[in-house]
């Protein structure tokens, strides 16, 4: 099973979410849906590992919106571990586009921990709902995903 996601917006207006999908079938389908209604494709990985080896090769569309499950049950790398690869390891750093990509954290209650917060752009709870997973996704699309963060 996967534990987390990613979202990629295309210039011509079409959206294709890609990378690592949450952790259940009920939660892999409801995310899916609420994408394909926002012109999103879904492609899961099952592992972080498989996740990283995608982003890694630069022939790949590049993602625009990550979710990414914090914890993955004997996941090597956990989604944390995930985050922490893409923001601060090469080859990942020295892509633009992939460094202002948002990450998504998705957490039960219990996993709120600062430490898996650090490398995150923002969180949603699980059991995640349909009007969060729109407004994680209308929310962080409306900034230009090809611009990296100003530096401040």
């Amino acid at each position: 099973m996967a534990y987390a996601a990613t979202a990629t917006l295309l210039r011509d207006g079409q959206s294709q979410l890609m990378g690592l999908i949450p952790d259940s079938y009920p939660t892999i389908r409801l995310t899916a849906k609420v994408l394909q209604g926002l012109n999103c494709a879904v492609t899961g990985f099952t592992n972080g590992r498989d996740a990283l080896a995608y982003l890694a090769d630069r022939n790949n569309p590049r993602p625009h919106l990550i979710f990414i499950k914090i914890k993955g049950l004997g996941y090597t790398p956990d989604g944390h571990e995930v985050a922490q690869i893409l923001r601060t390891q090469a080859p990942f750093i020295q892509d633009p586009v992939l460094q202002s990509t948002p990450i998504i954290g998705l957490t039960a209650m219990g996993q709120l921990l600062p430490e898996n917060l650090k490398f995150m752009n923002d969180m949603l709870h699980k059991p995640m709902k349909v009007r969060d997973i729109r407004w994680v996704f209308i929310t962080w699309m409306r900034r230009d995903p090809w611009q990296p963060h100003p530096k401040i």
